[in-house]
């Protein structure tokens, strides 16, 4: 490849899709030698990336030690604890209040008659209420649930300017709230149920207390922070769409495949890290051991050898099989309740909402700095009927 792209510039950042088109065009792989970073962007190069663990480890990162970042049997072992919060009869179980939850939302929406901040009102509310029933949470810890896993996610000092704590106090923060979280759980039992499991874990010497930790860190970070990203991104798609919400609206049925189309358009989680174990070839190159390898998944769903029309929204896509919740040992544990909640949340609005559109041209500054998410940090809507 002849010219590198800046992966990390302002236009990128608005708009990331042209570099990618320019990524696969050019073969699919890109190596930065001022970064010392290898790019992958064709789907196979990028599943094969995801897959293999034994060659591309995860567990080469300056962030906490979670499950995000292990390899081998320790990511095994707290994989196995964590997955059953996510099987199909417990969600099913744990969130009969959901419905009524996103509607009363999506009502609450219904009756704004000035523009009105869509992440704040509806897109983060959703996904961090789910995790207050997680951790057993009776009080609205919206707000600080954002700001808490914005500091795991973000190694800088910027967050969602709700609060007025420094990057450092909002980390130690969030750890003394988890600390007390599950010390109260061990003496009485906890309403949240996958603090129950994480307890029954500890007391079977199948976790220790700081891998409990981690996982709750985990959780504070991803349990809502994509699904409100994904949500976000669903109304930006639609606002120019119209025509396409309408037709979620007359008919139930284009739900689930519009969500799958959403993920695969503007995935919430546009790239993946590893870093080569040994000596490895990969996309067609040779690649020294220690090399930091970036998985492009927002280029991978894009990939013309794959997805029909790629650079289109087709709200019907026969075939869809992205790579938006990953692939291989670290695929998203939580991928079916992100559906579930997706789904849920496009319902509760076509039942509400008629028509809408953005109430202002976004720029740069309305997406966060943090390249491996996508989604706007505020999404201004207003009615138009």
């Amino acid at each position: 490849m002849n010219q590198i792209i800046d992966f990390c510039s302002d236009e990128v950042l608005l708009d990331p899709y042209p570099a990618y088109r320019q990524l696969l065009d050019s073969g699919g792989v890109m190596y930065d030698e001022t970064k010392k970073i290898v790019y992958l962007g064709r789907y196979d190069d990028v599943r094969e990336l995801l897959k293999n663990a034994d060659q591309f480890s995860s567990s080469h990162s300056a962030m906490t030690e979670t499950m995000v970042h292990m390899d081998g049997d320790s990511h095994f072992n707290a994989r196995d604890i964590l997955q059953a919060a996510f099987q199909p009869a417990v969600l099913a179980r744990e969130l009969t209040r959901l419905n009524d939850l996103t509607d009363k939302r999506a009502h609450n929406l219904s009756v704004l008659r000035e523009p009105f901040d869509f992440v704040d009102m509806f897109a983060a509310r959703i996904p961090t209420t789910i995790l207050s029933w997680m951790f057993g949470e009776q009080d609205d810890r919206s707000v600080d649930y954002r700001a808490w896993s914005w500091a795991f996610l973000n190694s800088g000092a910027e967050h969602d300017g709700q609060h007025t704590l420094t990057h450092e106090q909002l980390l130690a923060d969030s750890k003394r709230y988890l600390d007390e979280l599950f010390q109260e759980a061990l003496s009485k039992p906890s309403r949240g149920w996958v603090v129950q499991i994480l307890i029954k874990a500890y007391r079977e010497e199948r976790i220790t207390y700081q891998g409990m930790m981690n996982l709750g860190i985990l959780l504070m970070a991803a349990a809502h922070e994509t699904t409100s990203d994904a949500l976000t991104n669903s109304m930006l798609v639609l606002a120019d769409r119209q025509h396409m919400w309408a037709t979620l609206r007359h008919d139930e049925v284009h739900v689930k495949p519009f969500v799958e189309e959403v993920l695969r358009f503007e995935p919430p989680v546009q790239r993946r890290p590893r870093f080569a174990v040994e000596d490895v070839s990969i996309g067609g190159i040779e690649v020294p051991a220690s090399t930091n390898i970036v998985a492009m998944i927002g280029a991978a769903n894009r990939d013309p050898d794959v997805f029909e029309e790629p650079d289109t929204f087709l709200l019907n896509r026969k075939r869809n099989p992205h790579l938006s919740f990953g692939s291989g040992p670290h695929v998203c544990l939580g991928m079916q309740l992100a559906r579930i909640e997706m789904i849920n949340s496009i319902n509760a609005l076509r039942r509400h909402i008629r028509s809408f559109r953005l109430s202002r041209p976004l720029t740069a500054d309305d997406y966060r700095n943090v390249l491996f998410l996508r989604s706007p940090k505020q999404l201004w809507l207003e009615f138009t009927h």
